[in-house]
């Protein structure tokens, strides 16, 4: 477990790595986002070439101990704020992947910010 801390005047994502996966299969990204700036920022998305298609999504509680998957369609990233991706919770996720993803590998995806434009993350890909 990492603790990430705000540098003033820094918007950055820290500690990406993706999940293994099967060609045709799925695969998910997790991440920091710290936005130490003084202005409110908003997720609209992802791109990646790993997957047909590439999503922001939120594992939630669907009731009766059973959790379920949601995409978000964007999602605010408060000023001074600390955003965690982990399994469990938010994740980028990659549906229906072009290309193996095995433990070792480095994959490429685009995150797409209102105010920070599109922010190139590299994430080793691992177990867990």
């Amino acid at each position: 477990q990492h603790e990430y801390s705000l540098t003033e005047g820094e918007f950055r994502i820290e500690g990406a790595w993706a999940r293994v996966g099967m060609q045709g299969g799925m695969s998910a990204a997790y991440f920091t986002i710290a936005n130490g700036l003084e202005t409110d920022d908003v997720l609209l998305g992802a791109i990646s070439s790993l997957a047909e298609s590439t999503e922001i999504h939120e594992t939630y509680e669907a009731g009766e101990g059973m959790m379920g998957m949601r995409q978000r369609p964007s999602l605010p990233i408060p000023s001074k704020s600390v955003t965690e991706f982990k399994q469990g919770g938010l994740h980028v996720m990659f549906i229906r992947l072009t290309e193996e993803l095995k433990e070792g590998d480095e994959v490429q995806f685009i995150l797409q910010f209102e105010q920070a434009g599109e922010v190139f993350v590299t994430a080793p890909v691992r177990m867990r």
